[in-house]
């Protein structure tokens, strides 16, 4: 039975309950694709926030990484991991604090919609494109964030679309009269990212309605997929396919593209530890 389409629920935008991108947030942001940020800047910005020098802290500790020494502070970490790896560290602590900040029924769902990100976001970098700018781990965590605003103000519609396994997501959204990915553009423009984010969050799902898609965009359309093929989706429904069309655009032969679903699902029980520390 064809989903009846409704007109799209009213979103306060200016709602003081409304997800704000917090300030440290847009420090460490500043920071990706600036050539000449030192350790000492990094090293700043993360220790004016004691609870997310506590979380890296804890991170770059645990099995995630598997170190063979302690690491006791935040220099030490930048000096040996890197200063990228460390600001996709930073970012990825502050954005679960941001996602969770919902109604507490939210939770539950919140919490798979970070695991959602920030895999996305991992596999987006791991792909090692030559792209620079837009950061594409940053895109990836980001992707998504159009969920937030219905999270926020409508929960109980969300509950409800999750529990209805009958229609795809486009259905679904449709039926419900929601659009996470024009809510997410809108998000984007409100917490004044570059348009890279906007377009991410806008045409994750559909990026060949563009005329000419970036390499970004589909980066991320195919680091959403193989999220969801590790299994960490937001909704419980089949995982959406994937165009051909989409890889062929990117350069990704299809047995290329199978061996990274292989790796993609190993790789998930490894960032499901790390989704479990920074959700802690």
């Amino acid at each position: 039975m064809a989903a009846k389409f409704r007109k799209l629920l009213a979103i306060d935008w200016r709602s003081d309950e409304f997800p704000t991108l917090p300030g440290v947030a847009r420090k460490v942001l500043a920071l990706q694709g600036t050539d000449d940020v030192s350790a000492a800047d990094l090293e700043e910005i993360i220790g004016q926030d004691p609870a997310l020098t506590m979380k890296i802290m804890k991170v770059v500790n645990s099995g995630y990484y598997n170190l063979s020494r302690e690491i006791t502070s935040v220099r030490h970490a930048i000096a040996l991991l890197g200063i990228k790896p460390v600001i996709d560290l930073a970012l990825g602590a502050i954005m679960a604090r941001r996602f969770m900040t919902v109604p507490k029924q939210m939770e539950p769902y919140a919490k798979r919609l970070y695991r959602h990100c920030i895999t996305t976001a991992i596999f987006a970098r791991d792909m090692e494109f030559d792209l620079e700018e837009p950061d594409p781990y940053t895109l990836g965590l980001l992707h998504d964030i159009g969920w937030l605003p219905l999270m926020s103000q409508a929960p109980d519609v969300f509950m409800s679309m999750f529990g209805d396994n009958s229609l795809e997501r486009d259905e679904l959204e449709g039926a419900w009269g929601t659009d996470h990915q024009l809510w997410g553009a809108k998000l984007a423009e409100i917490w004044e990212l570059p348009e890279a984010f906007m377009l991410a969050a806008y045409r994750h799902h559909n990026p060949l309605l563009e005329t000419a898609p970036p390499l970004y965009l589909l980066l991320i359309t195919i680091a959403h997929h193989l999220a969801d093929s590790a299994g960490q989706s937001l909704f419980l429904s089949d995982v959406e396919p994937l165009a051909p069309e989409i890889t062929e655009r990117a350069g990704i032969d299809q047995e290329t593209f199978f061996q990274m679903e292989s790796a993609a699902v190993n790789e998930s029980e490894n960032i499901a530890t790390l989704c479990s520390i920074m959700l802690s």
